[in-house]
């Protein structure tokens, strides 16, 4: 009797993961995309060692034809950096595959940095909307410690077109714009760099190699049960009303923003003040972001739940606007 009830439950267990493919755990760790090294440097390959992490390498002929099914398996797809164009003209076919896989739960992590050795550019936007321009920075700013990359080319180039909610990593030193984003997509996220990862970590730059490595285990945690939780009750007008509020409040400040930074930055404003702004402005990103957790956050003003986050978002973004006003003499 006992044998037959254990057939009988590892029989339920089976059909109920058939039926809920999203509660399985993926099998694999990292999928790597590559048609070769990047800089003639295997440094994710050398990472993923070190850290005891499983991956599979292929390159953009074989992605094209791998299914999508095949693709749900992986925690994390990495797009390595310094490709020939074949890659990007193949990768760029691929997105609608790997905006689903994002949206369906994976985490996708692309790194940015083109026109290098091997002489390709991006073509297509990533899943979000994200471009990178050309731009030569010798050192980004870690916006979350105040610590810098250095390097020959830290980076290639800044990011355009992510997400309003996007959390900013890293920014270039020379047009202090960001170089380095992390955003959700549906279920998923995708995270862009247009750092020289593989560059210097081959070269075995300590920050450097701390900074990767810390990248990786932040974009292999799957995201947090608030990102997926059931919608709260709809809440009363008033709720709404403030909502409301709060939502134009931080889309005009953070439309001031843009427009004060550069001004900032031509009329030679203090960086350390230049900084402070900067960290405020990531503060909002992320209530903001915590806000969008349903979906477009203006098309969630009736819940009660983002009140907080969005409150949040509207007055640290605020705070980045004051504080270049004030050193602009704006005020």
């Amino acid at each position: 009797m006992k044998k037959i009830m254990g057939i009988f439950l590892a029989l339920l267990i089976a059909t109920s993961v058939a039926m809920f493919p999203g509660s399985a755990a993926r099998e694999s760790g990292v999928l790597i995309l590559k048609n070769s090294d990047a800089w003639n440097s295997p440094g994710v390959e050398n990472t993923l060692s070190s850290m005891g992490i499983s991956y599979d390498v292929v390159n953009s002929s074989e992605f094209k034809a791998l299914n999508s099914n095949a693709l749900q398996k992986y925690q994390l797809v990495i797009i390595v950096s310094d490709q020939d164009q074949a890659f990007y003209n193949d990768i760029g076919d691929e997105m609608g595959k790997l905006e689903n896989y994002v949206r369906n739960g994976g985490s996708l992590e692309v790194h940015a940095a083109n026109w290098g050795w091997k002489g390709g550019i991006w073509t297509k936007p990533l899943p979000g909307g994200t471009r990178i321009v050309n731009s030569y920075s010798s050192s980004d700013l870690i916006v979350g410690t105040n610590q810098t990359l250095v390097s020959n080319y830290a980076s290639h180039g800044y990011l355009v077109g992510f997400p309003a909610g996007a959390k900013i990593i890293t920014i270039q030193n020379s047009s202090r714009k960001p170089s380095t984003v992390r955003y959700t997509l549906g279920k998923g996220k995708v995270f862009v760099t247009g750092l020289t990862l593989e560059f210097s970590v081959y070269r075995n730059k300590p920050r450097w190699k701390a900074f990767f490595e810390g990248i990786i285990r932040e974009n292999m945690q799957p995201n947090k049960p608030a990102d997926v939780k059931k919608p709260s009750a709809v809440i009363t007008p008033n709720f709404l009303a403030l909502n409301m509020i709060y939502y134009i409040r931080y889309i005009k400040s953070l439309e001031d923003y843009g427009r004060l930074h550069g001004k900032a930055l031509e009329a030679g404003v203090d960086q350390e003040i230049i900084n402070s702004s900067v960290f405020a402005n990531q503060s909002a990103s992320e209530h903001y972001a915590a806000a969008g957790r349903y979906g477009e956050v203006k098309a969630n003003l009736v819940r009660f739940s983002i009140f907080s986050d969005l409150r949040k978002a509207a007055l640290s973004q605020r705070k980045a606007v004051d504080i270049l006003k004030e050193a602009l003499g704006e005020n």
